[in-house]
């Protein structure tokens, strides 16, 4: 199942992002990113693309948290090349524009509550 194999790729990213930002203690400690994930695109190859809101961690900065998914990203070499990253300064707004395809696009497997 092609959604399923996404999903995998999105979680093997989250698990590249987190061992990028908190190097050892990742492991060690059991660490994470949080983050909430919406698929979008159904069954169509084409056009089957993720909308991340991933929480930035205490210990790093914004510019410092960018490149390491931007560095996460281009290892993850099936998620093709376009990627867009914003800050969230309207939570309501992006809230509406993930769920536009209704709750079945939440992806709970790609969704984890941080952990510092």
């Amino acid at each position: 199942n092609r959604k399923l194999r996404f999903e995998q790729t999105i979680r093997h990213l989250l698990h590249r992002i987190a061992r990028q930002s908190f190097k050892s203690s990742h492991k060690r400690k059991g660490l994470r990113i949080g983050s909430v994930a919406v698929l979008e695109g159904g069954n169509d190859a084409a056009r089957l693309h993720a909308h991340l809101a991933l929480a930035c961690p205490p210990t790093i900065d914004h510019n410092q948290f960018r490149t390491v998914v931007l560095t996460a990203v281009r290892k993850c070499v099936s998620l093709g090349p376009q990627v867009k990253l914003k800050l969230i300064t309207d939570v309501n707004g992006w809230a509406r524009y993930i769920s536009k395809e209704g709750p079945e696009a939440f992806s709970p497997i790609c969704s984890q509550q941080a952990k510092y």
